[in-house]
């Protein structure tokens, strides 16, 4: 692998794969007198994701990025006291700061909470005297941590 500074001579490599290496999902039920709960869970292990969000906030500002928002890692540019860093030089104007580039790849692994249910059946007592067979009130959220 050779160094360059022009980006017509730059090499393409292959930097991974979006693929993971395992996804799936678990939970658990509990019940307790009327009461129950469940849990559910995904998760992926492995694989890597291109950070489009990220790399425009790493941008380099230009006249129509009015109201655009820069990450703080920007701090951390290269500078002539800093050259051992590997964020690029914040320079205006400059287009190729963000250019794709591995270094916008990121872990694609994750573990999210999908849902919870928490709920509570009536007993059969009280639902036979209105001629109702089961009556069950119950919350749930969705898509709760990610």
């Amino acid at each position: 692998m050779e160094t360059t500074t022009s980006y017509d001579a730059a090499d393409y490599y292959l930097c991974g794969t979006a693929l993971p290496d395992m996804y799936g999902g678990f939970g658990t039920s509990l019940s307790y007198k009327g009461f129950d709960l469940s849990v559910d869970f995904t998760y992926q292990i492995g694989g890597q994701i291109y950070d489009s969000d990220y790399a425009g906030m790493m941008a380099s500002p230009t006249a129509s990025s009015k109201g655009t928002n820069f990450h703080a890692d920007l701090l951390n540019e290269w500078t002539s006291e800093n050259s051992s860093s590997n964020i690029p030089r914040f320079q205006f104007g400059d287009n190729y700061t963000t250019a794709s580039s591995d270094r916008f790849l990121t872990n694609a692994s994750y573990l999210s909470l999908q849902n919870i249910n928490f709920g509570y059946t009536l007993p059969s007592s009280v639902t036979r005297k209105i001629q109702v067979d089961k009556i069950r009130v119950y919350l749930t959220a969705d898509n709760i941590w990610y």
